[in-house]
């Protein structure tokens, strides 16, 4: 009995980009599936859904969706061991469709008017085997009982399921419970996910960040055809057919273009050619706008050109297809489809839908209205579609976003692009005139135009002046929650978040936790995550680990959007959940937190913030010079966001040094020191006084940290450490009474806040000294941890003189000529140079050279003066 194989329903478009599919097998008359697939189109993820022991599958979708290889896929990897009958689709009544199945099983005498079903289920009943019904293009059948009897088929015969291929939805609610078991996927289901679209490009043999696969994501939402056909495009040009910007590679736009036309040139889709043109600038097919063309929605939708949203059960083109068609509606009736898409942006404005009137705005090309809208509604329109908002901001002309500065800033935060103009903005610095601006009809504008100053002031380095800035911005804030003006909760809540940001840069962690507090409680649900995760981190930092546990509480309970943004709005309280774990010194719990967060992305202003924990774990779990070297690497990667205003700055300085110290090169330690030169940061005093207790200068140890163990809104960890750093001081002096004191006291207030990991900056035998000399002992701390060496730490000090003789040395030049420059003798230089070699232990010049280099005596550009050098 000839029966149709499993012949690939995806179209050109698919066939083009390499989906091969094998000729089935025949076994009596009953289809065996032989299906082979490309791995990455098996997508396990929904295989693993429609599983083997589901009784009713149906995948609906449009055309050139991918239902078909999904269907092969499955019967690939579940379908071997089971009869396979496939029904092919094409327009009949429920009689006719089941006499097709009958004739599929050689029942053609058995089929008689409404005898067809009954007949089939007959037969399939008396089988001895499994079955799997493949019902292709159900929704071809326009006859309503033809639902209800494949019901009936699957309810008295229990060794058969079905796999309904529809690209409508063809059975109610109550025709679905009647059913054993069944899972539907819908068409937003059959897109590729991004790490599938990455995985395709991988499998293509073609080299895509995943910035690129984001992108091409939210240009076609994943959709098969389009990807697949991008990532073809890819492959030829050597480059993503999405650019940064969100604009589309000519070949890739021309092939789009090409598929659209071979879509309307279609038998059954040419006679509705201008109504579907027509219905192309919606980006929701409703059914009075139908009407408008004299056409029903479901009718388009039974074509195969539209697609139902799970979330709102609304009809939409799909995506890559809607563009295209905008583009032939655009060349053969120009007139109607800028003059809809503006209609259609307006009405969604009055209707309260910012979001979507920005997209129709934007694909109409109406900037000014885009700029409008995202300026009265932006906390509306990122929090509902921040995916939209992103390729808006990102195809916004360049040339005319310096017009707009909020979405010029935006265009900076959401996409990534570097363009960040510093605007002028003329606040007065009196509280009361702030106050008095916040009450007025233009506060909001003005409130904006700072926060832009502010973002712009950041991204410069210009730390300080940002959160001067954003203090007057905050005084205007308030004035407007004094005002009562509870509508404009959400812009607030998004202008402090930003707000936070430069006081958290600038190292005011007290000013950043008021904005996100206040952030927290008027913000949306993404809002109160990102403030939830930013607080948790900016307690965990300060040592206090009660309050940094119920902020990640508080943050669990708020959803995360996906993408870029997601993992952005993750990071600090991912940092924040390592922080907790390495106070708790579990190791791999924070490698594995660490090992989820990813590497630091290079146009993330928090970058420091993943730095600071991943180096922390590295030193704390002895691995001072891997972290060294992953470190280094870090800031050269980051080098544009590493200003020396930043508090990041004078983190991450101390901790290279500590790390310095841990891997036992003191040198190299004094060297990043004499870098940063004379400083009031609690970070790089505790780093100072920890460098001189190791070297064997405790006085200096205990001057160094003074400020910090007594000084006034200093942070938990920070005193404790100073406190510590004091007690070992004092023991090297044999003041025990003193080191007592100073450890008590550090007991008592790791105690109360939970942080115990500046204890295991001493050594052991320091701490276990300490505890008999106080009768008090930190339980949390392992009585074996110890990050720097138990003895003094060698360093080699040179005079001035010797110095610049070892420069000069560097620089291969003879006795006389250093004598002459130094305007001495050459027996005087001589002499120095003898001296000198005996402190380098060396000699000969190669050796001294090779011994300065490694204890950083001789003089190399730093950090900051190298990259000015660069610029």
């Amino acid at each position: 009995m000839p029966i149709s194989g499993c012949a690939n329903r995806f179209g050109r478009a698919g066939m083009s980009c390499g989906v091969i599919l094998a000729r089935a097998s025949y076994d009596g008359g009953i289809v065996v599936s032989g299906s082979v697939l490309p791995e990455d189109l098996w997508r396990v993820r929904l295989t693993d859904q429609l599983g083997e022991r589901v009784r009713l599958m149906i995948v609906r979708g449009p055309r050139m969706a991918g239902k078909s290889t999904l269907i092969d896929a499955w019967l690939a990897r579940f379908g071997t061991h089971r009869a396979v009958v496939r029904i092919p689709g094409g327009p009949a009544g429920a009689t006719e469709y089941w006499a097709r199945a009958a004739c599929q099983l050689g029942l053609t005498g058995a089929v008689a008017d409404a005898s067809a079903s009954s007949a089939l289920t007959a037969a399939l009943g008396a089988l001895d085997r499994d079955v799997v019904l493949v019902l292709e293009q159900f929704s071809d059948c326009d006859d309503a009982a033809a639902s209800d009897q494949l019901i009936d088929i699957l309810r008295h015969c229990p060794r058969v399921c079905a796999i309904v291929e529809t690209r409508t939805a063809v059975f109610t609610t109550a025709q679905l419970l009647a059913t054993d078991s069944y899972v539907e996927i819908g068409p937003e289901q059959l897109c590729f996910t991004v790490e599938e679209i990455e995985a395709l490009h991988r499998s293509a043999g073609v080299v895509a960040t995943v910035d690129a696969c984001e992108r091409l994501h939210r240009t076609v939402r994943g959709e098969i055809a389009p990807t697949l056909l991008a990532i073809g495009v890819a492959k030829r040009l050597g480059y993503p057919a999405v650019d940064p910007r969100g604009g589309l590679a000519p070949e890739y736009r021309a092939r789009l273009t090409a598929m659209a036309e071979e879509i309307l040139s279609d038998d059954a889709v040419a006679p509705w050619r201008r109504v579907v043109l027509r219905l192309a600038p919606m980006r929701t097919i409703e059914h009075d706008s139908a009407l408008a063309v004299h056409v029903s929605a479901p009718a388009v939708e039974r074509l195969g050109l539209l697609q139902r949203r799970f979330r709102d059960n609304k009809l939409e083109y799909p995506a890559g297809l809607r563009a295209s068609l905008l583009r032939i509606a655009h060349r053969e009736m120009p007139g109607y489809v800028g003059e809809a898409l503006t209609d259609l942006a307006w009405k969604c404005v009055s209707e309260r839908r910012p979001a979507e009137a920005m997209q129709y705005a934007a694909d109409a090309a109406n900037w000014p209205l885009v700029a409008k809208i995202f300026g009265q509604h932006f906390a509306q329109v990122i929090d509902e579609d921040f995916d939209g908002t992103v390729r808006v901001l990102g195809t916004f002309p360049a040339g005319r976003a310096g017009e707009f500065p909020l979405v010029q800033a935006a265009r900076v935060l959401l996409t990534g692009l570097s363009e960040m103009p510093l605007i002028d903005v003329d606040l007065p610095t009196s509280d009361p005139e702030l106050v008095e601006i916040g009450k007025g009809p233009d506060a909001m504008r003005i409130a904006i135009l700072a926060t832009v100053r502010v973002i712009g002031l950041r991204r410069l380095g210009y730390c300080r002046e940002a959160a001067e800035t954003a203090a007057q911005a905050h005084t205007i804030l308030d004035a407007m929650f004094e005002a009562n003006t509870p509508h404009l909760d959400a812009q607030r809540s998004m202008l402090r978040m930003q707000l936070a940001t430069a006081f958290g840069l600038a190292g005011q962690l007290q000013d950043a936790a008021t904005q996100l507090q206040f952030a927290f409680r008027a913000g949306s649900q993404v809002v109160r995550r990102s403030a939830a995760g930013q607080l948790a981190w900016n307690w965990a930092l300060q040592g206090d680990l009660g309050r940094a546990r119920d902020w990640l509480h508080k943050e669990s309970e708020q959803p995360y959007p996906p993408g870029r943004r997601g993992r952005t709005v993750r990071l600090p309280g991912l940092c924040a959940t390592a922080l907790c774990h390495l106070e708790n010194f579990d190791f791999d719990a924070a490698e594995a937190v660490l090992a989820q967060a990813g590497e630091p992305e290079f146009r993330e202003e928090r970058w420091a913030v993943h730095a600071y924990v991943r180096s922390l774990a590295a030193l704390l779990s002895g691995r001072a010079n891997e972290g060294l070297d992953w470190l280094d690497r870090t800031l050269q990667q980051h080098s544009h966001y590493y200003f020396t205003e930043s508090a990041c700055h004078r983190l991450l300085t101390a901790m290279r040094i500590d790390l310095n110290l841990a891997a036992g090169h003191a040198n190299a330690a004094a060297a990043v020191l004499a870098d940063t030169g004379p400083s009031t940061s609690p970070a790089l005093l505790l780093a100072r006084g920890r460098a001189e207790l190791l070297t064997g200068a405790p006085e200096a140890a205990l001057a160094a940290v003074a400020q910090v163990a007594r000084g006034n809104n200093v942070p938990p960890r920070m005193r404790i450490d100073a406190l510590l750093t004091e007690s070992a001081a004092q023991l090297q002096l044999s003041h025990e009474r003193a080191a007592a004191e100073c450890w008590r006291t550090a007991t008592a207030l790791a105690g109360q806040s939970a942080c115990y990991v500046p204890f295991a900056f001493l050594s052991a035998a320091q701490r276990r000294s300490l505890a008999e000399l106080s009768a008090s002992t930190p339980a949390a701390v392992p009585a074996d941890i110890a990050v720097f060496p138990d003895t003094e730490l060698p360093v080699v000090r040179l005079t001035r003189r010797e110095t610049e003789l070892l420069q000069l040395i560097s620089q291969k030049l003879t006795v006389h000529q250093m004598a002459k420059k130094l305007f001495v003798s050459t027996n005087t230089v001589k002499t120095q140079k003898r001296a000198l070699y005996r402190k380098l232990d060396a000699s000969t010049r190669e050796q001294a050279l090779t011994r300065a280099g490694h204890l950083r005596l001789l003089n190399e550009p730093s950090a900051e003066s190298a990259q000015a050098s660069a610029v």
